[in-house]
């Protein structure tokens, strides 16, 4: 794309425009397109990568970095809330038996940069708000407790996330994830015996844990 190059440049966008691209290259590809006058061919990008996106979350962060790119706050709001949807949360009270706190996923990673993204738009203060509401209404609800832990740990939040998850452990106690989860909040604010105590017990009925945790 220097000077001199412009229609090279075009042409290759255009043979490319016809490839079976990954979602990053396409949302590479968007903001040259654009730039080198083929609004048409980025617009029908677009489309492409959204329609394609309500199956895969890596697809779904490459579109919410690219609406992020054009500014487009509101867009890229509602692609971070469907990663949320479609990734598994380390708090999630379904995670026992299996449960490995160690293991990175994509679906961590990717989870983690939605909620940065609706943290710094404010968003995400306005989805606890309504979090809070729905709780009201149902106070026994595990699912809107970790929730709630999750999202006041992310607007670092701290005393709120832990005492969400003591409020789901008292319900759940079998949860292991949330224990884990609190073990590391308490630790992170130098309560250590208190979260000994919560390690603890999430090792005696997964032992195993004490060979696979860096915790």
């Amino acid at each position: 794309e220097r000077i001199g190059d412009f229609d090279r440049a075009k042409q290759a966008a255009e043979r490319l425009f016809g490839l079976r691209l990954t979602s990053e290259m396409q949302t590479q590809l968007i903001p040259q397109m654009k730039r080198l006058g083929l609004e048409a061919q980025a617009d029908a990008m677009m489309s492409r990568m959204e329609r394609s996106s309500s199956r895969q979350p890596s697809t779904i962060l490459s579109l919410m970095r690219l609406y992020q790119s054009q500014g487009k706050t509101e867009n890229a709001n509602q692609a971070a809330l469907a990663i949320l949807r479609k990734t598994t949360s380390p708090y999630s009270s379904t995670i026992n038996n299996s449960y490995s706190p160690n293991i990175q996923t994509a679906d961590g990673s990717q989870r983690e940069t939605a909620l940065q993204h609706l943290s710094r738009t404010g968003a995400l203060n306005k989805l606890v708000e309504q979090l809070k509401e729905k709780l009201e209404r149902s106070p026994d609800s595990v699912h809107t407790l970790q929730q709630l832990a999750e999202f006041s740990l992310a607007l670092n939040q701290k005393e709120d996330a832990d005492r969400y998850l003591l409020k789901a452990i008292e319900l759940r106690p079998e949860a292991y994830a949330l224990r884990w989860n609190l073990a590391k909040n308490l630790a992170a604010k130098g309560k250590h015996s208190e979260a000994c105590d919560q390690y603890l017990l999430v090792l005696e009925a997964q032992p195993c844990l004490l060979y696979t945790s860096d915790a």
